[in-house]
C-alpha cells in the first residue's frame, strides 16, 4: 500500500520518505564501519602472522553480507512503498550501488586473509611496503564514507582522484615482486601471495572510487562512470585546480 502520509515534529514538516531515506543512510553507515574494520583487520593479520584474527575475519564478512541483503531488501522496500522520484529516488538507487561495493570490499579484504593463511615464508620487508598502501586505501574508504555521510561531492572528488596514485603504488610492488622472484626462485609462492593482496588493495579503491561516483550522483544528479576527468570537469562545472587531493594525503 502507497503511502504519502505528511505531518509535522516540532513545528518542522516532515515526510514518511524523510525518516526512510535517513535509515537507508544509517545501514549504509554502519556497514560502512563493519567495512572498515575488516580492512584494518587483513591487513593486521598478515603483518602480524595472526592466523586467528585473520580466521576471525573471514567470518566475519558473513556478516557484512547479511547487512547488504538487509539495506538492499530495505532500499526496494522503500522505492515500492513511497514511490520517490528525482533526487529522492537517485538516493536509493544510488545506494544500491554503494551497498553492493561496501560487500565487494569486504569479500576483498577476506580475499587477503586468504592469501594471509596459505603464505608459509614471509617477507617482512615487502609486507611493510604492503602496510603503507594499505593504510592509503584504508584512508580512501573512509573518505569515500565521509564523503556519504556529510554530503561532501568535493571530498568524493579528491577520493576519485588518488585512485590513480593507488594504481601506480600497485604496479610498482608487482615489478618489485617479480624482481624478487627471478633473483630468489624460493621466494615465489609467497611473492605470488603478496601480488594477490596487492590487487586486492587495488580492487577496494576502485570500490571507494565507486562509491565516491555515486556520492555525486546522488547530490548533483551527474552520473561521472567511465568518463574522462576533463569531461566530469566540465559535467560539473568546475575548473581543474577545483579537482584535487588534500595537501594532507
Amino acid at each position: 500500500m502507497l503511502q504519502t502520509a505528511e505531518g509535522t515534529i516540532g513545528g518542522k514538516h516532515f515526510r514518511p520518505l524523510d525518516h526512510d531515506l535517513a535509515r537507508l543512510r544509517d545501514l549504509i553507515l554502519v556497514m560502512g564501519g563493519w567495512v572498515e574494520r575488516a580492512i584494518r583487520d587483513a591487513i593486521r593479520a598478515l603483518i602480524e602472522c595472526d592466523e586467528e584474527l585473520a580466521r576471525l575475519t573471514i567470518e566475519r564478512d558473513g556478516e557484512i553480507n547479511r547487512m547488504e541483503i538487509e539495506t538492499d531488501t530495505f532500499a526496494r522496500t522503500t522505492i515500492i512503498r513511497r514511490q520517490p522520484v528525482g533526487s529522492d529516488l537517485r538516493a536509493i538507487t544510488g545506494a544500491l550501488k554503494i551497498v553492493t561495493d561496501l560487500e565487494r570490499i569486504g569479500d576483498r579484504a577476506a580475499e587477503i586473509c586468504r592469501q594471509s593463511l596459505e603464505m608459509e615464508v614471509r617477507t617482512r620487508k615487502f609486507e611493510n611496503y604492503l602496510e603503507v598502501m594499505a593504510d592509503h586505501v584504508r584512508r580512501q574508504v573512509t573518505q569515500a564514507l565521509d564523503a556519504y555521510s556529510s554530503r561532501d561531492h568535493r571530498r568524493a572528488l579528491t577520493v576519485i582522484d588518488l585512485d590513480k596514485h593507488v594504481d601506480t603504488l600497485c604496479r610498482n610492488y608487482e615489478r618489485n615482486m617479480l624482481t624478487v622472484i627471478m633473483e630468489d626462485q624460493r621466494l615465489i609462492t609467497p611473492a605470488l601471495a603478496l601480488m594477490n593482496v596487492a590487487q586486492a588493495l587495488e580492487r577496494i579503491s576502485d570500490h571507494a572510487t565507486n562509491i565516491c561516483e555515486m556520492v555525486i550522483y546522488i547530490h548533483l544528479g551527474h552520473d561521472i562512470r567511465h568518463v574522462s576527468q576533463e569531461e566530469a570537469l566540465k559535467m560539473l562545472d568546475l575548473k581543474e585546480g577545483e579537482w584535487s587531493p588534500p595537501t594532507s594525503w
